[in-house]
Parts: C-alpha cells; sequence; structure tokens
C-alpha cells in the first residue's frame, strides 16, 4: 500500500499564515495529498513543572481556538483532508523531524514564518532548503489568493 503525500504547511497565525494554508490547501487538492498544518512555539515558563504544564496546555488550547477561526475561513478546499499539529520547538527543527518521519511533497510557508528560521542554530533560509531538498512555496503577507 503506498502511502499519501503531505503538503506541511507551518503558521504562526499571521497574515500571511492564513495565506499559506490556503496554498497548501489547493496545492494538495491538485495533487490529491493531504495537508499537515504546523504550528510551534517554544514554552519557556520559570515555573514549576505543573505550572508549566498549565501554560503549555494554555497555549495549545488558544492555538485550536485560533485555528478554529482559520478553518471558517476555508470553504472550497474542505474536501482537502487536513490536520492540525502544535509542537514545542523551533519551525527549522520541527519542520526537519516531520520530514524524516512522513513522506512530504512540498513544504508551504508564510513570510513571517521565514523571518524566524535563523533562532534555531543559526540555521539560515538558504541551509534549510539545502538541507531539505523537497519544494518549498513562500506565501507573503498582502496580495491575492490561490
Amino acid at each position: 500500500m503506498m502511502v499519501k503525500k503531505t503538503v506541511l504547511c507551518a503558521i504562526d497565525f499571521s497574515e500571511s499564515s492564513l495565506k499559506a494554508i490556503k496554498w497548501a490547501l489547493t496545492l494538495a487538492k491538485l495533487n490529491q495529498e493531504q495537508v499537515a498544518i504546523l504550528f510551534c512555539y517554544r514554552l519557556i515558563a520559570e515555573v514549576g513543572e505543573g505550572e508549566s504544564l498549565k501554560v503549555k496546555r494554555d497555549i495549545e488550547t488558544k492555538a485550536f481556538e485560533q485555528f478554529q477561526e482559520i478553518e471558517k475561513k476555508l470553504v472550497g478546499v474542505s474536501s482537502v483532508p487536513y490536520q492540525f499539529l502544535t509542537e514545542i520547538g523551533f519551525f527549522s527543527s520541527r519542520i526537519e523531524m516531520f520530514i524524516r518521519r512522513s513522506p512530504v511533497s512540498a513544504l508551504v510557508l508564510g513570510n513571517s514564518v521565514v523571518s524566524n528560521f535563523n533562532e534555531y542554530k543559526n540555521l539560515s533560509l538558504d541551509q534549510f532548503l539545502q538541507k531539505t531538498k523537497i519544494p518549498i512555496v513562500i506565501v507573503p503577507g498582502g496580495g491575492g489568493l490561490p
């Protein structure tokens, strides 16, 4: 049995992220693929372990609520199977891990996500592109939609 490929879309809930989701869903629909929408965050807390878990839960609850609002705007591409994932960590490392675990046909990013790429190991976008070897679409914040 052949595993269905995935279009991976990394978001930060900015305007460019909403457009990136629409691009990812459109691309997946054209290629009969699925979409994984990835939201990354860092859990930086100077509190006890129990409180860290509460902070984590609060961040993820807010992210899921924000994504539910985005889902309301995704009319016309709802036939594409997608999942929303939250991960603790830097975008570049979480994307690399996802690509190692799953067959990814393309990566779609909003330009606001790209601007934070060098936070992890000071890895530039160019270095990341050479390392991943998959097509990457960078969606600007303004302009038209697919």
